[in-house]
């Protein structure tokens, strides 16, 4: 590959860089304004890198609530970035010169987490030897911020909501209240309706943690700022280091952008760092980024545009497709039937299509609501397809029909009807065709295993 065709590095801003490329996370204030100024400036302290519409947005929400002294919760994915902007909350309020303590609530011991949030005294619990400060008392005056908070217990978070509400705690073996002036950020990843729905988590709490919600986007839907984040990471591994760059080809800057990036910033920049030790000075191609990223596979790509995974428009396509081929069928066998003007009795036509099967996609009543009853009055879908388990597409249990009695079926089809069989055959057939013969690319477009692939390819007799 020639040099040239390497994507050029952009530079990165750094802590001494007062010009780096900012703009406005809405329409107002301008990019000139004091507020907007102010989120560059926390950003390059902070050394959040991005400028991503809904990551400016956010900073500017924290930076807009900190010199309040209401609760706020910060939601986003694992790896976002949550203690910064907890961190951002602090240093704009008018608590900025007192303790900022961080509380994992997800890593407390169960049986010791009473305790390390609120304290204990001499001989409460065997192991007690001394008088216990908890974090709580410690952060008086001050900032606690609580990471995971949907993690507490029931118990604790009644004792959390009293330290909201009248700012007083016990420590565990007294009976007299101790008070704390306590500012409480909170963060999670949770979804905390379906946690409040579940029972898991206070609704008043929920309430009192959330006066203000600042929420952060996952990194792939930030866009270009994921290469903004590698260039700032390989730069700082290079000064940090002493040693050089790797450059990364189109096709790997592709897949960067295109990547689900499941641990968001914290992924990145472990992939990032990895590729510096192992290909300083190397370029970088979408084969070798694959070895660092084993699960980049087809369900963790995000499609072109930021799309849905798969398209169920396309799906829900096929399946009327498939309807009205059955349907144009029955109406042409019904009139031929009809035409003889014997007697009718009823016939079974099985319309099962075992081997077309999306497995990421369930398939339930609500998929066809859109269709005509009367039209379609002949078609009868299985309830089958309403289990909570993906199911095969087009799973139409029977086509009731009739057939005259002491007659044999049409020889043939109708004109313009392809048999089902054919069908079939030729979706095999084209992606065969489309993946240059690859069995397993074609198997996977087609929604089923390379197994039945192998066997249909037999069947069919396209070997």
């Amino acid at each position: 590959m020639a040099i040239n065709s390497v994507r050029p590095r952009r530079p990165v801003p750094t802590l001494d860089d007062d010009t780096a490329p900012i703009s406005a996370p809405t329409a107002e204030p301008s990019a000139t304004s004091p507020i907007a100024k102010q989120v560059a400036t926390e950003m390059r302290k902070k050394q959040i890198v991005g400028e991503a519409p809904l990551l400016l947005a956010a900073v500017e929400r924290a930076i807009r609530v900190a010199p309040t002294e209401m609760g706020v919760l910060i939601t986003g994915e694992n790896g976002t970035g949550k203690e910064n902007l907890a961190r951002i909350i602090h240093d704009n309020s008018k608590r900025k010169h007192k303790v900022f303590i961080t509380v994992n609530c997800g890593a407390l011991p169960e049986g010791t987490i009473n305790s390390e949030l609120f304290g204990h005294k001499k001989g409460a619990f065997t192991g007690a030897d001394n008088d216990h400060a908890g974090f709580f008392e410690r952060a008086d005056g001050g900032t606690i911020f609580l990471d995971e908070v949907a993690d507490l217990p029931l118990n604790i978070q009644v004792l959390l909501l009293r330290v909201i509400e009248y700012g007083e705690f016990y420590r565990m073996g007294e009976t007299t209240p101790r008070k704390t002036n306590v500012r409480i950020v909170a963060a999670t990843n949770r979804d905390m309706a379906q946690a409040i729905a579940d029972g898991k988590f206070r609704e008043d709490l929920y309430y009192r943690l959330s006066t203000v919600q600042v929420t952060l986007p996952p990194l792939r839907e930030r866009g270009a700022d994921i290469m903004r984040l590698v260039d700032f990471f390989v730069d700082r591994f290079v000064k940090d280091n002493n040693s050089l760059p790797p450059k990364f080809s189109p096709d790997a800057v592709s897949a960067l952008e295109r990547y689900r990036w499941p641990g968001n910033i914290r992924e990145l920049r472990s992939v990032v760092n990895e590729l510096c030790v192992m290909e300083p000075g190397n370029i970088i191609t979408r084969e070798r980024l694959n070895q660092s990223l084993p699960s980049m596979r087809r369900t963790d790509v995000v499609p072109a545009g930021h799309g849905p995974q798969y398209d169920y428009n396309r799906d829900r396509e096929f399946i009327f497709q498939m309807i009205m081929q059955m349907h144009g069928e029955i109406e042409s066998l019904k009139a031929m039937i009809n035409n003889d003007g014997a007697t009718h009795e009823p016939v079974h036509v099985s319309t099962r299509i075992d081997d077309i099967r999306r497995p990421a996609h369930r398939l339930t009543m609500d998929t066809l609501r859109g269709v005509d009853e009367n039209h379609y009055s002949d078609i009868a879908v299985s309830d089958y397809l309403a289990d909570d388990l993906p199911q095969d597409l087009g799973h139409a249990d029977e086509v009731v029909h009739h057939q005259i009695s002491d007659h044999a079926a049409p020889a043939h089809a109708p004109s313009g009807i392809r048999p089902l069989d054919q069908m079939k055959r030729d979706s095999i057939e084209g992606a065969l065709n489309e993946f240059d013969g690859n069995r397993r690319k074609a198997a996977e477009a087609l929604g089923i295993s390379e197994r039945t692939l192998y066997r249909k390819i037999k069947q069919y007799g396209l070997e």
